[in-house]
Parts: structure tokens; sequence; C-alpha cells
């Protein structure tokens, strides 16, 4: 759901690279999606249920290959 929800506000302009894609965080109890192409931001936060793992993880993810 946060990665459909956050795609339409990547940039497809490759010479910006670092506005293509969708950066992935991944928290204890939390995940959050979040896109722009310098003019739109879409931000998706969630809660997840996790087994106790405390590890943070945090990504850029190329919209379009």
């Amino acid at each position: 759901r946060g990665l459909k929800t956050t795609l339409f506000a990547t940039a497809s302009d490759e010479t910006r690279l670092v506005l293509t894609g969708v950066r992935l965080t991944l928290e204890a109890e939390r995940v959050e999606f979040a896109a722009t192409n310098g003019k739109s931001l879409a931000i998706v936060k969630d809660s997840i249920h996790t087994n106790g793992d405390k590890q943070e993880l945090s990504n850029n993810k190329k919209a379009k290959s």
C-alpha cells in the first residue's frame, strides 16, 4: 500500500537520481515510504508487527527500471 501510494511523486528525470525512487525506512514498530519529484511530496507511515527485532533499515528503491 505504501509503495503504490507514493509512486506518483517520483521524478522521471534521470539527471536527478535521488528523486527517481521511493525511500523505505523500517524501524522497530513502524514502516515509512517517502517520495518526491521536487514539487510533490508523498509520505505514508504505518505500524507493523515485529518479532521484537530492533534493527533499523533505510534504503532508496528506484521507481522505474
